[in-house]
């Protein structure tokens, strides 16, 4: 069966070559019994087909990389080039390289394999076209000479070759053969000039081709090489510190690669680079850097390493690897490789007080980790560090600690900081006081807490005119707002302020806590809900039904600051009360304190929308210019709700046709709550309630780093009264008249 590639190429499209292609393998994988009359006189090998159709795909990507955009006559025509490559060579670009080494194995197996002559010319000339296109030049060198000798052999009709006198290349393709082997004779030989000693003579430049060429070995042994090096030819540290820096940030951009798809570029392959690097810096600051701050650079250098190895673990158990065996690998050539850079600056080391200094190095190591003295090979690397003996110079006692007690108790950690970050969130919210297994045990209970609460007046007169001090109906009513505000329960809650009459503070706390739940029962029932909102909505208020079910509306800022100011109203009002309560023994410290007790015990997302809300209001009036306050804190860790607050517009984007009256009815009565107006009357107090309630997130979270970002941001932009422009007078406008007639 006798095939021309260029043949096909020049009379089917492409698509409709890879079907021939296609076609041609699976007739050659046929059984002959299988075949037809018509086709069983063809002969053509499995092998055969299978380098046909992988020339085809070498060629065809080569075609590919000399044709797009740059030699289409117009976009369009570009893209469509583009298409149809993809369409027909989408699934073999990714095993182009595999694709190239099955050819070579197949003219290598010539026993076996063998391909008669003139198909090895073509094939070795299309192998070396595609290498030589992909800058493989001495691959392409080694195919174009092999098909030159084969082409020669054969017109000199070589008795050794079968059918030799047939091997013979059309007149163009021999003169592309012979200018392919002049230029890659050129290439090579200037590439054996800029590699001679004299050139890369330089330790940066061999970093660099190194570092282009990913042989990140090749990097790390020259790095271990400058620890020798004299003091001219030494790499600079800033140069080592940039190469770290840069060795972080590949780290970082190839988080998400696997080794599946490049080993060269993959996560751990990276990982592991970077590592080394970091580990190669602080031993070379160790060795030379040591005379000025001994103990200062010992310190550092084993605290860098000591971080790294259990970094190994640490990523090995987070990842789940497969199993421990895979974890237990990665630490041992990690540990073989600080142990052999040890020795290596041992040996290299220029004074007596360096190698002091790197054999307690490795001392601290391994009283760190005493399992390093059990890994196979150790005893040998240890000897090149001044002949050390783990049990006799580190003093540790052998086999109290493995390798495989390291990874259970990284895993034991990983489990255990887990389930603390869940405990601290639910002991930071008080919803957690009041867990439940049903509704039914849920709505008797605030049954007979409100019997009680209803009954406590009665119960603190007597108690009262016997003499004794209680505090009954306070801590009920606590009690009551917490588990109503929990579950959303709001107009239960409002139908329990008359039973608190009684207590000035308690009825204050009661109107506090339920204007805040108007305001959060506003914000769950928006049409594109804040994120921070809405997910603590569904969260701690899964009893709210009611908000929930109700018909979805528009965010206004005039109504949001009207629930605002009402919220404001009651804090000035509850802050009051509690000033008259301490008005003869207590200062203003006490009274700030007893009013946190307050956000201390309402539920966490109560809170959070508080100083969301506050917060997005303190940049809207800073960037309207309505604000006496200077207002430069970071939005970021208050989320979507503070943003909505800060940037909404004025007024409602759409207003319904049936409701268009009922607005223009409303809108005179909102105008006190416009934003300029409601920040007149209440400025201060949405500073002080801000303040407050970031310090109860803060006290109340802390693991949360979100808040503590927010307080130290604060700190380092103090929300301060802004300076008034002073009053101009006459004589302000006249100065500039006076000088300018003194200069004339």
């Amino acid at each position: 069966m006798q095939l021309s590639l260029a043949a096909i190429e020049q009379a089917l499209p492409l698509h409709f070559q890879r079907l021939l292609l296609d076609g041609i393998v699976d007739f050659a994988e046929q059984p002959p019994s299988a075949r037809s009359e018509f086709t069983r006189d063809v002969t053509i090998q499995p092998h055969e087909a299978h380098v046909l159709h992988n020339r085809w795909t070498l060629r065809a990507l080569v075609n590919q990389s000399q044709s797009g955009y740059l030699t289409s006559s117009s976009r369009g025509e570009g893209e469509e080039v583009s298409s149809t490559y993809q369409m027909a060579l989408g699934d073999l670009m990714p095993n182009h390289l595999q694709i190239a080494q099955n050819i070579q194995t197949i003219l290598m197996n010539d026993e076996k394999q063998k391909l008669p002559p003139q198909a090895q010319v073509d094939t070795y000339y299309d192998l070396g076209v595609y290498f030589f296109s992909f800058n493989g030049f001495e691959k392409a060198y080694s195919c174009f000479s092999r098909a030159l000798e084969l082409v020669e052999d054969g017109e000199r009709g070589d008795e050794s070759m079968e059918e030799g006198g047939n091997v013979k290349l059309p007149a163009d393709e021999r003169a592309n053969l012979d200018g392919y082997l002049a230029a890659c004779e050129a290439v090579l030989e200037v590439q054996s000039v800029n590699e001679s000693p004299a050139v890369l003579k330089s330790p940066k430049l061999q970093i660099e081709m190194a570092w282009e060429g990913r042989d990140w070995d090749k990097v790390i042994q020259l790095l271990e090489n400058d620890i020798a090096a004299s003091d001219l030819a030494r790499l600079p540290q800033g140069y080592r510190a940039a190469l770290e820096q840069q060795a972080l940030r590949l780290l970082r951009s190839s988080s998400s690669n696997s080794m599946e798809d490049d080993p060269h570029v993959a996560a751990p392959t990276i990982r592991f680079f970077y590592k080394r690097v970091v580990i190669e810096n602080a031993v070379n600051n160790l060795v030379l850097d040591g005379d000025q701050e001994e103990a200062t650079s010992l310190e550092t250098c084993v605290s860098v390493c000591v971080r790294q190895l259990q970094d190994e673990i640490f990523h090995s158990v987070v990842l789940k690897a497969p199993d421990d065996s895979e974890t237990e690998k990665r630490f041992i050539v990690l540990a073989r490789f600080v142990l052999a850079l040890a020795g290596f600056a041992y040996t290299n080391a220029p004074t007596n007080d360096s190698k002091a200094r790197v054999k307690q190095f490795v001392v601290q190591i391994l009283r760190h980790f005493p399992c390093i003295s059990d890994i196979a090979g150790a005893s040998e690397l240890l000897r090149r560090c001044g002949d050390l003996r783990a049990t006799e110079d580190v003093l540790v006692t052998p086999g109290w600690e493995t390798l495989e007690s390291l990874v259970a108790v990284e895993g034991y950690l990983r489990n255990a900081v887990a389930k603390q970050r869940e405990h601290f969130r639910l002991m930071a919210d008080v919803g957690s006081v009041f867990s439940f297994s049903s509704t039914k045990e849920k709505e008797a209970f605030v049954a007979a807490l409100q019997k009680e609460l209803m009954h406590a007046p009665m119960n603190a007169q007597e108690e009262k005119s016997a003499g004794q001090a209680t505090n009954t109906s306070g801590a009920l009513t606590r009690n009551l707002i917490t588990i109503c505000s929990v579950n959303n329960c709001w107009d239960m809650l409002s139908e329990c302020t008359a039973t608190t009459s009684s207590s000035p503070q308690s009825r204050c706390e009661l109107e506090f806590v339920l204007a805040c739940g108007v305001l959060t029962q506003f914000l769950s029932t928006l049409s594109a809900a804040p994120h921070s909102v809405s997910s603590s909505s569904v969260q701690h208020g899964s009893t709210g039904a009611d908000a929930w079910g109700a018909e979805k509306s528009e965010f206004c800022i005039t109504k949001s600051n009207k629930l605002l100011a009402n919220i404001l109203l009651k804090w000035r009002e509850l802050t009051n009360v509690i000033r008259v309560d301490l008005a003869g023994d207590g200062d203003e410290k006490q009274i700030e304190e007893k009013s946190m007790k307050v956000l201390m015990s309402i539920p966490l997302w109560i809170v959070e929308t508080l100083v969301c809300v506050t917060a997005g209001m303190l940049h809207r009036a800073y960037m309207r210019n309505t604000c006496d306050y200077r207002v430069s804190f970071d939005l970021t860790p208050y989320g979507d709700l503070a943003f909505l607050e800060a940037f909404a517009p004025d007024t409602p984007k759409v207003i319904s046709e049936s409701g268009s009256s009922e607005a223009g009815a409303t809108e005179s009565a909102d105008v006190q709550f416009a934003t300029v107006p409601f920040l007149k009357n209440f400025q201060a107090d949405l500073v002080g309630l801000h303040a407050k309630t970031l310090e109860t997130l803060v006290c109340r979270c802390g693991r949360e780093p979100r808040w503590h970002c927010a307080k130290a941001d604060l700190l380092l932009n103090p929300i301060s009264k802004q300076r008034l422009a002073s009053a101009s007078g006459k004589s302000y406008y006249a100065a500039p008249k006076s000088i300018y007639a003194l200069v004339a």
